[in-house]
């Protein structure tokens, strides 16, 4: 399986569509990847045995990416949100995941159609913020924007244009307390004291746990368990192994982490080769937007710097988080007082 996001496989069933940014890769089977070069992986076991590798800072919600984006998976994360739906099938499922390691806004949050219900799911959260609300608006102006296209839709003539009902969920697994079920923009970022002067709301609601067994309560307790071993072996290889001899024993997406790719997710490798393939393509399309040699010249300096000074830190994360988020990117420029 050759690297990508979300770790997605190429023998999916299901009907897509696939939705990203200016640059992509499309895929036969229709997903949209950021192809990277695997280096010739091992099997799990070995490979956990003999690899320098670092656990994914971004674990949680790379599992939550890859685990629903295959059909059975999700199948039965829409049963769960609507079990009075009782013939839905895997092929009634048309995932809309955007999800673009070079995209401007890199979004990680899961999306699917099933009829006329578009589902919005944001990675799992183990700490409580209302701003994913501002998320939510965003993703769901790029989605409905390349829904538009992808339908051919003319939202300039005088027919009525239909578009699938939003629903959006926060799966989240930290402690509960006195939170609420449901957040809104008009009441948590805008203020009580404009709500009645606000014209346009996003609700969401927010998943705290699920019946037992079901695949979103499976996938709740896989998170609690690694923040826990995270807790006991920091980011470790023990920390991973731990993780899934736990939930495999207690019977939690056993059948999901036995497979060997769900393993690799879970750790991020990062050599030279790579980073130059991120400072490659940031090359060319910074060039791309400034339209000249001289900011394709001073961007290739400018990156080149930046991914040498982190890898020599030992800061692979970071390397990774900063070809993906031009804010982050500006972030570490200022930190180590890069010009």
């Amino acid at each position: 399986m050759k690297g990508s996001p979300c770790g997605l496989k190429k023998d999916r069933v299901c009907d897509r569509m696939a939705l990203d940014g200016d640059r992509k890769i499309q895929s036969a089977d229709g997903f949209v990847r950021y192809d990277l070069p695997t280096g010739g992986r091992e099997p799990k076991a070995a490979m956990m045995e003999t690899f320098d590798a670092h656990v994914n800072r971004n674990t949680k919600d790379s599992i939550f990416c890859d685990l629903f984006s295959r059909p059975e998976y999700c199948l039965q994360l829409y049963k769960v949100l609507h079990p009075e739906d009782t013939d839905v099938r895997e092929e009634n499922i048309v995932l809309m995941t955007l999800s673009s390691l070079m995209m401007r806004y890199r979004y990680n949050d899961l999306g699917f159609l099933v009829r006329d219900r578009l589902l919005v799911l944001v990675e799992c959260q183990s700490s409580f913020t209302e701003n994913i609300l501002i998320r939510f608006i965003l993703y769901l102006a790029d989605t409905y924007n390349r829904y538009i296209s992808k339908m051919n839709l003319n939202i300039y003539g005088s027919k009525k244009v239909r578009l699938p009902v939003p629903e959006l969920y926060v799966i989240y697994h930290g402690e509960r307390g006195n939170r609420p079920d449901e957040i809104s923009l008009s009441k948590d970022i805008f203020g009580e004291e404009s709500v009645d002067n606000i014209f346009v709301d996003v609700k969401a609601k927010i998943i705290y746990d699920s019946t037992p067994g079901d695949i979103i309560n499976q996938f709740i307790t896989f998170a609690r368990v690694f923040d826990r071993q995270i807790q006991i072996y920091g980011r470790t290889r023990k920390a991973v192994e731990e993780t899934l001899r736990i939930c495999k024993d207690q019977d939690v997406l056993k059948t999901y982490l036995e497979e060997e790719e769900t393993a690799e997710i879970m750790f991020t490798w990062l050599d030279e080769q790579k980073a130059k393939k991120f400072e490659e393509e940031e090359i060319r399309q910074e060039g791309r937007a400034e339209g000249r040699a001289e900011g394709r010249a001073e961007g290739e300096s400018r990156l080149g710097l930046l991914i040498n000074m982190l890898i020599k830190s030992g800061r692979n994360d970071d390397v990774l988080r900063a070809s993906s988020d031009a804010g982050y990117r500006k972030q570490l420029y200022q930190e180590l007082n890069i010009q």
